[in-house]
Order: structure tokens, then C-alpha cells, then sequence
């Protein structure tokens, strides 16, 4: 281990900065940028004192850091890790998320982003280069390649990966402290009106599972991940209740009860023993969503159709007809009513255009 203070020319070179070169091990090397600078030529006292001191608290800095380095409160502790880098701690995180099914798809994501952003800077980082110029270079990778919200789901999945990393003290000092994620942007939710819904509906499918899966999703809101998963077991009817399924979320491992109508319920099929599939032989890839495509254009559809605009539609339909925000926020699954307020404003906008297509009125006064 090794701390040496370095310069380097700035402004025309009339100033030079200084920074450290940290050297935890022959091949762990990255800089600290100090907020310290020297006169280049020094030509009055004032200006050679200012240099004096400047050297001075730098090798104070340097000093400081050497000793963290060995007292293990730089960034990692100096007891060897089970974990090569930060990459392969998170690999493992995501691993955990698999086994669990929260939020998986999310943090592969992010991991997949991690491994190609390591293999573009040619750098796997070690957990104590997890600092603030290391993650500001990571989010401008994500916002330049992935759309914005993407980038500020997988930015904070980042956060929670190096909490985690701090929790289990191979960092020592939180690198997120001034670094800000990306700002979300309200995004646009597609979904389907009842007219196309019936489009669909009137229009044979390649493999009518799926036909029979997407509108279930219309009628019900159930992601494509819990209705591959959804047993008979699952299915049941009371009295009070009517038909509905006690289910959790693959989601967020929340336990859910949804009440569904007696069309839901026939799309369903007949019933099989309790352990069975409802809809046995469901998979999700490329292929299906292009078959959903196509269907779709065969029905005169012309919006990009996917298992989740199911999802949309279901709550722009129950909003439309008059269900209050709360309630369909229930029926979602959402933890927070706000998640569900961008279907109300897309409501509001179908308000909106409903009135301003009011034909005009030939009006006279006498």
C-alpha cells in the first residue's frame, strides 16, 4: 500500500493541481483529486508561502490516507475477501434476488450493465474505487445507452447494492453520499380501448392460450410473471367474495387477494387439481411478443401490444368506469397510491379530448 501525491498542469499552465495516486496492492491503483492547486512559478512571498502550505496539507492528506489504508477505513477492509470485486459481490446479490424473485429482473439488469460497463472502461472496480467520480461515470453510461427511467431504476438498484456492500463492511464510507440519481420523466402508459379490446377479442390468435392469457390480463391486471405461475390452488370462490385468487406478487412478495369477474374466470378454463397451472404450457420470450404483434395487426390494431399493456388497459378501464384511485390502486398491487396516478392522468386526458370532440352548435339569439 502506497499514497504519493502527484501534480499536474492547469490554465496555460500558470497553476498546477494536485492529486493523490493511491496504491492499494501492485495492481489497484486510481487517483483522489484534491481540491488544492500551486503556483507553477512562484514570483512573490506571499505566493511561495502559498505554495509551502499547500504542500504540506496535501502530505498531511496523504499521510491521513496511508493510515486508513492500513487501519482498514478506506474504502475496503484489508482482511482478504471471499468476493474479487465489486461485480462479483453484486453477481452474487443478483443470485439472492433469484432465489427470492423480488424485483430479480431489475437487478440482472443492472448486472448485466455492470459487466459490459466493466469490460468498456477495462476495469472490473475493486469496492474502494466505488467512489463519487466512479458512480457519476456509471450513471452517464447508463443515461447515454438506456432511456431515462431505465436508467433511474438500474441507478438505484446500484444504491442498494452498495448499501448492502456497506452493510456487510466492504465499504467503509458511503461513495452515494453526494451523488445524485437520475431524475425520473413522467413517461407515457399505452393501453387499449374497449373497441380494440373487442377487436382482439373477435380475431383468432396463432396459439389462442395466448390470446385467451392477454385478455385474462385486460379483465384482471395481473402481470404476465404471476399469471405463469398462478396454480388452482390459487382460484377460489365464496359468497362474499365471489371469484377471486389469493396469490403473491413475483414482483414484490407481497401476498395479494384480487376479485375477478365471471368472464375472467371462463377464460381460465376448466379446472384442474390444485398444484396444476391455470394456464399450462405459459412461457414469456421475444416470440410470444412478436405473435402478440401480429395478432394485432391481423385485428386492425395499430398500438404496440405487449403482456403489460394488458396491465395499463385494466387500469385505464377501471378508472374510466368510475373505480376511485385508491381502490385501483388495491387491485394493482401498488404499494403507493402515486404509483397508480399516471393512469389518472391519462384519464384526465381522455376527459379532456372527449369534451373538445363535442360537435359545435349552431346557436342563434334573437
Amino acid at each position: 500500500m502506497k499514497v504519493t501525491v502527484r501534480q499536474k498542469p492547469i490554465e496555460n499552465g500558470s497553476k498546477i493541481r494536485l492529486y493523490l495516486d493511491i496504491y492499494r496492492s501492485k495492481n489497484e491503483r486510481y487517483k483522489e483529486k484534491l481540491e488544492l492547486w500551486l503556483y507553477a512559478n512562484p514570483s512573490s512571498p506571499l505566493e511561495r508561502t502559498h505554495n509551502t502550505n499547500t504542500k504540506n496539507k496535501a502530505n498531511q492528506i496523504a499521510a491521513k490516507r496511508t493510515l486508513e489504508l492500513q487501519d482498514g477505513y478506506y474504502g475496503i477492509k484489508t482482511t482478504k475477501s471471499k468476493y474479487a470485486d465489486f461485480v462479483h459481490y453484486f453477481e452474487m446479490l443478483t443470485r439472492k434476488r433469484e432465489q427470492t424473485g423480488i424485483n430479480f429482473n431489475h437487478w440482472y439488469s443492472t448486472y448485466k450493465h455492470l459487466k459490459e460497463y466493466a469490460l468498456f472502461t477495462k476495469c472490473r472496480p475493486s469496492f474502494h474505487q466505488i467512489n463519487k467520480e466512479w458512480l457519476e461515470d456509471f450513471k452517464l453510461y447508463l443515461l447515454n445507452r438506456i432511456s431515462q427511467n431505465s436508467a433511474v431504476a438500474y441507478f438505484n438498484i446500484l444504491r442498494h447494492g452498495i448499501h448492502e456492500a456497506e452493510r456487510d463492511k466492504l465499504i467503509m464510507n458511503d461513495p452515494l453520499r453526494y451523488v445524485q440519481s437520475p431524475k425520473t420523466i413522467e413517461s407515457i402508459r399505452d393501453y387499449l380501448t374497449l373497441e380494440e379490446i373487442n377487436m382482439l377479442a373477435q380475431t383468432p390468435c396463432k396459439e389462442e392460450l395466448y390470446k385467451r392469457v392477454f385478455l385474462f390480463g385486460c379483465l384482471t391486471g395481473l402481470r404476465i410473471s404471476d399469471m405463469i405461475k398462478l396454480t388452482w390452488k390459487e382460484v377460489q370462490y365464496t359468497d362474499k367474495l365471489g371469484w377471486h385468487i389469493i396469490y403473491t406478487q413475483k414482483k414484490t412478495q407481497n401476498n395479494e387477494l384480487l376479485q375477478i369477474n365471471e368472464q375472467a374466470r371462463d377464460l381460465m378454463g376448466e379446472r384442474g387439481d390444485n398444484d396444476n397451472a391455470v394456464f399450462q404450457g405459459l412461457k414469456y420470450s421475444d416470440r410470444y411478443n412478436r405473435m402478440l404483434k401480429h395478432w394485432a395487426l391481423d385485428a386492425g390494431v395499430r398500438k404496440s401490444v405487449t403482456f403489460h399493456i394488458a396491465r395499463h388497459t385494466y387500469a385505464t378501464l377501471q378508472l374510466t368506469n368510475g373505480t376511485d384511485i385508491y381502490t385501483v390502486s388495491k387491485l394493482l398491487g401498488h404499494r403507493k397510491v402515486s404509483t397508480t396516478q399516471v393512469y389518472a392522468k391519462i384519464i384526465d386526458d381522455t376527459k379532456r379530448k372527449a369534451v373538445d370532440s363535442l360537435p359545435a352548435i349552431n346557436i342563434s339569439f334573437q
